[in-house]
């Protein structure tokens, strides 16, 4: 646990310098900043991950288009419940969520979702993180893949 803690760490680090160099540029707004949820910002086991959250709030502050996209089906109540979590654990609503139709395939609708953040909504992917490898694949901008607990 003691070498998962220090990697998200690094990893909080490595973002917030990523995010302070695009922070120069007069809008941040047209920059975007992915997250997966599970096991990225709120662990399976019940606790929110306080160095993602960290820097999840530090994008939103900074004006930088907070976005998750998540390996969650959509459905009845689903984004709701997202919502109630995300406000559980005082994570800031994101701009936009991205949950997966139930008949998708993660990583086909990971890089959809990226895809259409950059052409629906004209904004350039700096940074993904999450803890799969379809979390930051294509259209992902500088990826981290976090490790696993």
């Amino acid at each position: 646990m003691k070498a998962w803690a220090t990697q998200m760490n690094l990893i909080e680090r490595s973002g917030r310098t990523i995010l302070d160099a695009y922070s120069v540029l007069a809008n941040r707004n047209d920059y975007a900043v992915v997250f997966d949820i599970d096991d990225t910002l709120i662990s399976v086991r019940g606790f929110g991950i306080t160095p993602m959250v960290d820097l999840y709030r530090y994008a939103h502050e900074l004006g930088f288009f907070v976005v998750i996209v998540t390996a969650r089906a959509s459905g009845p109540g689903s984004h709701e419940y997202t919502l109630r979590q995300l406000t559980e654990y005082d994570i800031p609503h994101p701009h936009l969520i991205y949950l997966r139709p139930p008949h998708d395939d993660p990583e086909h609708f990971k890089t959809g979702a990226r895809l259409h953040i950059q052409n629906h909504h004209q904004k350039q992917v700096i940074i993904s993180l999450g803890d799969s490898k379809c979390d930051v694949g294509d259209f992902g901008g500088i990826g981290f893949l976090l490790p696993r607990i």
